[in-house]
């Protein structure tokens, strides 16, 4: 199962607050996630997948079991074997009531900040984008500008 536990993964309790702060303060400038997770693993002298799996461990351990049970079911949807493309990124665009409190960002806000996340590579590999909107011309226009070596899953 996806969810389930790695265990052995204690390190996050302790110290997650001391990874990323919300206000970034801890981050060295011009970090991209790809890199400050790198830094962990290297402080930690643990593999990038094992950091991955405690902080998902570390987020998720409150969810209600019918809650990871409906995530489990839309993976299976998504992906029909259960296996995540690797590095796959995910993008949230909420065009739809956001509008009327503030102005909303446009397509190529959301592209720019995918490739920045990817970093080297973003237009020559392969990529594996998860787009989570509500809005079809969001997904029409991420599709119609996104690089072609992106796959996009909605």
């Amino acid at each position: 199962n996806y969810f389930d536990t790695v265990g052995g993964c204690t390190f996050v309790d302790r110290d997650f607050e001391s990874f990323a702060r919300a206000d970034g303060s801890n981050v060295p400038a011009g970090m991209t996630p790809r890199d400050f997770n790198q830094h962990i693993v290297d402080d930690h002298r643990t593999t990038l997948q094992q950091w991955n799996a405690a902080a998902m461990e570390y987020l998720f351990q409150s969810v209600k079991p019918i809650v990871v049970q409906e995530a489990h079911r839309q993976l299976l949807d998504m992906f029909p074997r259960g296996i995540v493309p690797p590095n796959l990124v995910t993008v949230h665009i909420r065009w739809g009531d956001k509008g009327s409190e503030m102005e909303l960002a446009g397509i190529s806000e959301y592209l720019v900040a995918t490739q920045t996340i990817i970093g080297v590579g973003w237009d020559t590999e392969p990529q594996h984008i998860y787009l989570a909107t509500e809005d079809p011309l969001a997904i029409q226009e991420f599709k119609a500008q996104m690089s072609p070596n992106w796959t996009v899953y909605v």
